[in-house]
């Protein structure tokens, strides 16, 4: 076991990164223009007006070449294809993320982010988060 202490923007980080990286997984690239329309990605590159069909056009040649996928589709993430790797990293996001929820409404509340955390990797256990 090891320990690893974080404050909130930092477990916020690592919930989106974990997310990202999640996705990527379950051939969700289109989720790198998601973060450059969110401003995460070229903060400072001036983009041209044509921008998001030049990106998709982009996104959906390399979804092609990579997996014969169109854009828009992929694996879920409990498909058997999808490696161990990318379940471990849904399953400590959704922890992560449950546990910041609980700690902004204590008595619950209604979204995916209240619901339990469903073991999908085949790992022995679930992370574990404490505050301290």
């Amino acid at each position: 076991m090891y320990q690893v202490k974080l404050d909130k923007e930092q477990m916020e980080t690592v919930i989106r990164a974990l997310d990202l990286y999640m996705r990527l997984g379950i051939h969700q690239i289109d989720e790198v223009k998601a973060l450059a329309l969110e401003g995460k990605l070229l903060e400072k590159a001036p983009l041209p007006n044509n921008w998001h069909n030049e990106v998709d056009y982009l996104l959906a040649a390399l979804k092609s070449y990579l997996w014969g996928e169109a854009l828009h589709a992929g694996p879920g993430i409990c498909n058997p294809q999808v490696p161990k790797t990318f379940k471990l990293a849904c399953e400590i996001c959704h922890v992560l993320r449950r546990f910041l929820a609980f700690e902004r409404e204590p008595q619950g509340g209604m979204g995916v982010a209240f619901s339990e955390v469903l073991p999908i990797s085949g790992h022995p256990s679930l992370a574990q988060v404490e505050k301290i």
